[in-house]
């Protein structure tokens, strides 16, 4: 929509991608917060509200729970886990905890390829942001709805002085429009 932008993708984990919009080496950060999480400063950032995600459990097709709709987490403390970044991991500990038990966790990645390919082969299973198996879903496995209900916000920040350049101040709306079709 506007031929004369330059956009360069930098990605990082929200705490450090919003460190690289503090010190000037980004305009826009894109990033996720779980419930139990501090939200980032509003008054520091900029903060528009992008969508809400469903976290899911992802299992292998042949799984005795994989024709549920849903799945209760409490009916998964004796499976092995494969956990993904440090907060989606903070956040699935929690909510283990709550639960009532402490997860066994095999591997840990933030490559969402690797989880789901590790899933399908029967080293464990694991919690996964729709939003992830919205472009990514390997075929052979499914995706369940988690209860309780899981989800993380996914917002786009800035710096209020960033507002005033004019190619940044064009990029919310696009990403609303976007997030509408996926939320």
């Amino acid at each position: 929509a506007n031929p004369g932008i330059r956009v360069r993708l930098f990605e990082a984990e929200p705490p450090g991608s919003l460190d690289m919009l503090v010190a000037g080496e980004c305009d826009i950060a894109v990033g996720f917060t779980y419930p139990e999480m501090p939200e980032p400063d509003s008054d520091r950032f900029t903060v528009v509200p992008l969508l809400d995600d469903d976290i899911r459990v992802v299992l292998p097709v042949g799984h005795p729970l994989a024709r549920k709709r849903a799945v209760d987490l409490s009916q998964l403390t004796n499976e092995t886990w494969i956990a993904g970044c440090p907060r989606c991991r903070a956040h699935f500990m929690s909510a283990c905890e709550a639960a009532g038990f402490e997860p066994d966790i095999a591997f840990t990645t933030d490559d969402n390829l690797v989880v789901q390919s590790l899933v399908v082969a029967g080293v464990g299973i694991a919690s996964m942001p729709g939003l992830v198996l919205s472009f990514m879903r390997h075929p052979q496995l499914v995706d369940r709805l988690l209860r309780p209900e899981s989800r993380r916000s996914v917002a786009a920040y800035t710096m209020p002085e960033y507002e005033q350049i004019p190619a940044t101040a064009l990029v919310p709306e696009p990403l609303r429009t976007v997030s509408a079709t996926l939320g």
